[in-house]
């Protein structure tokens, strides 16, 4: 759940320069001011405090009007977007389609749309046919047909022939049949030469043929009365140790969606404003409609544009700039300019009221975050101080934004919903991933992190180090997903980033403890569960070694503790360095150049790693596609056997991932079968006679699997059974 520390690293140190750039206006003041300050007790106290301090307020505001300084762009400009757009004509001609397309977009946005001249109307319009001619070659047309239609709106009837033919192109590209007749009679007199030719190939695809379009998210058949973008069949509760938490009202089977939330403030990685939308977070393909005021932000619609006022109306121009130097804070800065001042207001209000009751209803929205748990008991005193101190500058910088102005109640009270939202971060920031949403029940997916926001119903379940649900991401919309099933009764458990899969008992422990500020007690947790899949081997017995940040490293098998691991450790990096450059050399089809550097890693790793770690199972199956490449298929078909060794004793002898690897082992000993025939037949026959058990054995392990599967409208495993199938047949062929 914990934005990466890379943000947080920014954060600090804005935090860090603001303080002493205060301390070196303030001098001995400043020092008298933080002392003082640990004797405060509560926000409302600590923030009354500063306000009241004129001499840091004048240092606050000497610093905030240097930094807004530095962070204004320059805004529009029709040359520099002309520059552009012939840069991506150079690009262009250069059949460079994924770089020009950009710099199309790069044009689009620095050319002044508002109250635009003759020449930014020109520029505008020429940008967006020459980005969907771009996005045309690139396959994406869907966004070409957009950008037509962008363009046509901008373009002189010299172009419309070109832009209408490419229209027409894409939907025929699409197989949308319907879109490109419409296209087709309505601009006869466009298309009188090439009608007859374009109708033939639009009644190729069929006439109600429509291209696949993107799936929208899912969304619950059945609505939750208490859980806004929930499922019936769960609840908020609140109990006096675990404090507000969700629970299953009802029996879900493995898969089902429980909530679907998207954020009440949001923050974009700034690596990615050409690519991503800043509204819905989606993926732009090279397209996107610029912000009318700035050069800096994409939309992936007219509507994502529109919703997007509600907060970016009161940053632009300095955005981009403002979340490179802000960080993770610059999300309290979304949260203010999204809310209402008057609503603000009421929450801190209301303050002292404990959350210890079940609301009638849950939805995202301000008041939903703002009761979420700030920790303010749990920090330390110089956190407090520091968050102080950069809720004065967020402060300035919101007011300098802000259109209307505050009353001096409103700017404290304004001042400790701010404190609030700093406190709030460090236990409640999501971090957003780009997977999508899917179907799959394999949740072991890369993820690559996009940006970071606040889900307020997503932060009401607790924690667990094994959670019985997963997150699947789709721009900044989150599904939760239950990943096994789950009884009625049953507390409803999202992982903070902590897990068994990923780290030990004691780390766990630790950055629980350390992040969130409590001790865990999740089942994993009360059972000490460790995961021997990231196990090294004990030296002393060849156990499973647990190794901790702290250094307390512990052997489960034969209990010993405060392992000497040094050796070890640059032993089985110099191995990950070894298994990366033979992947590189897999992925080039060197594969006898892989082999050596594979081969070497799989030696170290089988002499430092426990038996069923999961760099020893990939090490080997890296091995076997390398070898079966060679066309050296029994040496192959060993490695594949080591891998179901380790699968089995993970997963279980009757598990899908053993019975997966044996679809590969029953290809790779035909293969070698096949090869042997040509050389001994009769070794062959024998080899084939000897083998036909294995295979049988497999088929029956997928009919049992299919058996127990939970479906019972279609077989979940045809396809693997059908493929063993006529394999036993080739088989039966050398006899």
């Amino acid at each position: 759940m914990r934005e990466t520390d890379f943000t947080w690293v920014r954060f600090h140190d804005l935090i860090s320069r603001l303080i002493s750039s205060a301390n070196e206006a303030m001098s001995y003041e400043f020092l008298a001011l933080a002392h003082d300050f640990n004797g405060l007790q509560n926000n409302y106290h600590r923030m009354e405090f500063c306000l009241q301090n004129h001499a840091l307020i004048r240092a606050v505001n000497n610093f905030t009007n240097s930094m807004l300084q530095k962070l204004e762009f320059c805004g529009k400009s029709v040359d520099k977007a002309h520059q552009l757009r012939l840069s991506g004509n150079d690009l262009f001609k250069e059949r460079k389609f994924s770089d020009a397309a950009l710099m199309y977009t790069r044009a689009l946005m620095n050319a002044p749309h508002t109250d635009a001249t003759s020449q930014s109307v020109q520029e505008i319009g020429l940008c967006y046919g020459n980005r969907s001619a771009a996005l045309f070659h690139l396959k994406y047309y869907t966004q070409a047909i957009e950008d037509i239609n962008e363009a046509l709106k901008y373009s002189n009837d010299d172009s419309q022939k070109k832009l209408l033919s490419r229209k027409l192109e894409c939907f025929i590209n699409l197989k949308n049949a319907r879109e490109a007749n419409l296209l087709l009679e309505s601009h006869r007199e466009i298309f009188s030469e090439s009608q007859k030719s374009f109708k033939e190939r639009i009644n190729s695809i069929g006439g109600e043929t429509v291209a696949k379009q993107n799936i929208d998210s899912p969304r619950m058949i059945s609505e939750n009365s208490q859980i806004s973008g929930a499922r019936k069949g769960i609840a908020v509760k609140f109990s006096e140790n675990k404090g507000r938490h969700i629970v299953s009202t009802s029996d879900i089977n493995v898969n089902e969606m429980l909530v679907v939330e998207k954020p009440y403030s949001w923050c974009l990685d700034e690596s990615l404003f050409l690519y991503r939308c800043q509204q819905c977070l989606k993926q732009l393909n090279y397209s996107g409609l610029p912000c009318f005021g700035c050069n800096e932000v994409l939309f992936c619609s007219a509507a994502c544009r529109e919703n997007a006022e509600v907060y970016h109306k009161n940053e632009c121009n300095y955005s981009l700039n403002a979340l490179s130097s802000m960080g993770v804070g610059y999300l309290v800065l979304r949260t203010l300019l999204t809310a209402k001042v008057e609503n603000m207001c009421n929450q801190v209000n209301s303050v002292n009221k404990k959350v210890n009751e079940v609301d009638s209803y849950y939805e995202t929205n301000y008041n939903a975050v703002f009761k979420l748990g700030n920790h303010e008991s749990d920090h330390q005193c110089d956190e407090n101080f520091q968050f102080a101190i950069a809720s004065l500058l967020i402060l300035n910088v919101y007011e300098k934004k802000l259109s209307e102005k505050l009353t001096d109640l409103n700017r404290k009270q304004l001042a400790i919903a701010i404190l609030h939202h700093c406190q709030q971060l460090n236990t409640n920031v999501i971090t957003i991933h780009s997977q999508d949403i899917s179907n799959t029940l394999e949740y072991e997916v890369m993820e690559k992190r996009i940006g970071f926001g606040l889900y307020p119903i997503i932060s009401l379940f607790n924690h667990s180090c094994q959670p019985n649900t997963v997150a699947f991401h789709s721009g900044s919309e989150i599904t939760i997903k239950t990943s096994r099933k789950v009884k009625a009764g049953d507390e409803l458990y999202f992982c903070y980033g902590p897990s068994v899969a990923g780290m030990s008992y004691k780390d766990r422990q630790a950055a629980l403890k350390s992040q969130y500020y409590f001790d865990c007690d999740c089942v994993a947790c009360i059972s000490r569960v460790e995961n021997k899949r990231r196990a090294f081997k004990c030296p002393k017995c060849n156990g499973a070694l647990i190794i901790n940040e702290d250094s307390t490293n512990e052997c489960i098998t034969c209990k010993s503790v405060n392992v000497e691991v040094s050796e070890l450790l640059s032993k089985v990096e110099e191995s990950r360095n070894l298994a990366t450059e033979g992947r590189k050399l897999l992925s080039e089809e060197n594969y006898d150049d892989a082999v050596v550097k594979l081969s070497f890693s799989n030696k170290i790793k089988e002499k430092y790693l426990f038996r069923i770690n999961d760099e020893l199972k990939d090490i080997k199956s890296d091995l076997c596609t390398c070898v079966a490449m060679l066309q050296h298929y029994d040496v192959a078909f060993q490695y594949c056997k080591q891998v179901l060794s380790i699968t089995k004793e993970v997963f279980g002898e009757q598990s899908v991932e053993a019975a997966q690897v044996l679809i590969k082992m029953v290809s790779l000993k035909l293969r070698a079968i096949e090869d042997l025939f040509d050389e001994d037949e009769s070794s062959a026959v024998s080899e084939a006679r000897n083998f036909l058990p294995f295979v049988d054995s497999a088929i029956e392990k997928f009919k049992v699997l299919d058996t127990v599967c939970d479906n019972v409208d279609y077989s979940a495993f045809s396809s693997e059974i059908e493929f063993l199938q006529k394999n036993r047949q080739r088989l039966i062929c050398f006899l």
